[in-house]
């Protein structure tokens, strides 16, 4: 556990504001997913089953970038300029490893989150409160969990090929 904290520490000491929000988020997550509910169970929000398939065209959307993801990952790992100074370190299975495993975790729960989303288009109308309530919950912290999970590795992706091209910056010539 004392590793973890360090690990913790150290991201709040000298990380970003990404990766300081990247170790509370599921804790805000929740509380707007039983901001959502509570809306829900005033009656401010009508229906869920309104918004599927605008949730489902989201998550295909994304599974597709994901894919995406996967190709670019695998192309930077052999020709980047970041990979071989992190392979220099001994780093680079570390990163890229974590990475792959990250995109992986990514496109399950996004399956999961589609598969929820259809069971929601086929619950009785007249289920329990409290079940669509909890039910509600579950989906609205899936989903934006999902779209921080790509937003996440979107900016680390983005933070290897601006790595990158910093290398390459100091071994090349800048022209104009």
């Amino acid at each position: 556990m004392k590793p973890y904290s360090e690990r913790i520490k150290n991201v709040f000491k000298n990380g970003n504001r990404i990766d300081k929000f990247n170790i509370i988020n599921y804790g805000v997550f929740g509380v707007f997913s039983v901001l959502g509910a509570s809306l829900y169970a005033k009656g401010c929000l009508k229906s869920v089953r309104l918004g599927v398939s605008d949730t489902i065209t989201v998550s295909s959307i994304i599974l597709g970038i994901l894919g995406v993801f996967i190709g670019i990952l695998i192309g930077q790992h052999e020709n980047s300029k970041f990979f071989k100074a992190a392979k220099k370190a001994n780093r680079d299975k570390d990163f890229f490893g974590s990475l792959m495993i990250k995109i992986r975790n990514q496109f399950f729960l996004n399956v999961v989150f589609i598969m929820l989303t259809l069971i929601c288009d086929f619950l009785p109308s007249g289920m329990n409160l409290m079940l669509k309530l909890v039910f509600l919950f579950f989906w609205i912290w899936l989903f934006m969990v999902t779209l921080w999970g790509v937003f996440y590795i979107v900016d680390t992706i983005v933070v290897i090929s601006i790595n990158d091209t910093k290398i390459n910056d100091t071994s090349e010539p800048k022209h104009k």
